[in-house]
């Protein structure tokens, strides 16, 4: 039996560590990526609060800026995650002040004087009360969205 020149050695050597090394982020729950001993792996935080409010109507994911993930309705931005550690959400400062006088978020992290807030993100446990900070803010873009659509219907008539 032949073996290899070394450079060759070397090379699958290599390529075999690259592939350790991504393995473990490879998405198991694709039916390509599936081996018949693993199951699938779990979705992360992130992933879990970003398919939940992307399901709701009108809410577009993308990437942001900063890193993370972006979620808005039409121009406004709801908020955005910075992986599955933190959440920054845009409110008016008379609702930042009350979300952190009632604990269920702190002043933004990099701008606390403004209506931002932020969410550490902690465990699971913390899936829910960030996922209702979002529920907050998109339902506070409807109803603007609401009154200016009113509005210009009243100015027609």
């Amino acid at each position: 039996m032949s073996r290899l020149p070394r450079r060759r050695r070397r090379a699958g050597e290599r390529l075999r560590a690259a592939i350790e090394r991504v393995a473990p982020t490879i998405d198991r729950n694709l039916p390509a990526n599936r081996h018949k001993d693993m199951g699938p792996i779990v979705k992360s935080i992130a992933e879990r609060i970003a398919e939940e409010i992307g399901s709701w109507p009108n809410v577009t994911v993308a990437p942001h800026r900063f890193g993370g993930r972006e979620f808005r309705v039409g121009r406004r931005e709801l908020g955005h995650l910075h992986g599955s550690r933190l959440a920054d959400l845009p409110f008016p400062v008379r609702i930042r002040e009350q979300l952190v006088r009632e604990g269920k978020a702190e002043p933004h992290h990099i701008l606390p004087e403004s209506g931002w807030v932020s969410r550490h993100i902690h465990g699971e446990e913390d899936i829910e009360a960030v996922v209702q900070l979002f529920r907050m803010n998109y339902d506070r873009s409807w109803a603007s969205t609401n009154i200016s659509r009113n509005r210009s219907r009243s100015a027609r008539s």
